[in-house]
């Protein structure tokens, strides 16, 4: 798709800003905006935001209305992140401590990839995390640019995951909300690739290494996505 080069784009943050503040202004306040409200809006000059929006509408990213209001297209920003999700489905290394854990997850990521266009197609939740992070981008100078944006939803996927699985009232499987959050927690499990940074921290400090295998939220979360459930 079009759209998946801005995951390389390195041209600052300008292009990242015109996207969270079309976001912004189409998914929370409800209206698409014209080029003088992101002007209104933006620390950017005119000439730099008329510029790079249509750059972004020949991403296919962003879509100019007949009405000359710019509008984020839904289908190619849940597409962004399933090429950027995509890139970190390859099988985890071994490792001593967390065996188990780690087939687990290896079985995870490959009944993920197997079905990511099914997962990500027409997903509301998956959507509204995506905007989400666009957003926050807009007050977090540590978010430069749209991959950023990126990483910055698997960490709002990571805790969104985390509150669920440990909420009392959570009933798994069984849950009644299981089809919608079945995705976001098979995200989590996908994405969290943290067992050869432990492994390390462990073989450094004695006194951390004990603790190591323990129970997590996202071994938790693995366990309803595999066998060991």
């Amino acid at each position: 798709m079009p759209a998946t080069s801005l995951l390389d784009a390195r041209e600052g943050r300008t292009q990242t800003d015109i996207v969270a503040g079309i976001a912004k202004m189409q998914f929370r306040e409800g209206k698409p905006p014209r080029q003088s409200d992101l002007d209104d809006l933006l620390p950017v000059t005119k000439g730099a935001i008329s510029n790079n929006c249509g750059k972004l509408v020949d991403t296919g990213l962003v879509r100019e209305r007949d009405d000359r209001r710019y509008e984020i297209v839904e289908a190619e920003l849940l597409s962004l992140y399933r090429e950027h999700v995509d890139r970190y489905l390859a099988r985890e290394s071994a490792s001593g401590r967390f065996e188990e854990e780690v087939a687990a997850y290896n079985e995870t990521r490959t009944a993920t990839k197997r079905g990511l266009r099914e997962m990500f197609e027409d997903n509301d939740l998956l959507l509204d995390i995506l905007v989400a992070a666009l957003v926050d981008g807009l007050d977090d100078s540590r978010i430069q640019t749209i991959r950023e944006v990126m990483l910055h939803a698997d960490q709002l996927v990571r805790s969104a995951a985390t509150h669920i699985v440990t909420h009392p009232d959570f009933a798994g499987r069984d849950d009644p909300a299981w089809d919608s959050v079945r995705p976001l927690l098979q995200l989590a499990v996908a994405l969290d690739r943290v067992h050869e940074g432990l492994d390390a921290l462990a073989d450094a400090h004695a006194d951390v290494a004990e603790y190591f295998p323990g129970d997590t939220p996202a071994a938790t979360i693995a366990t309803y996505f595999t066998n060991n459930a």
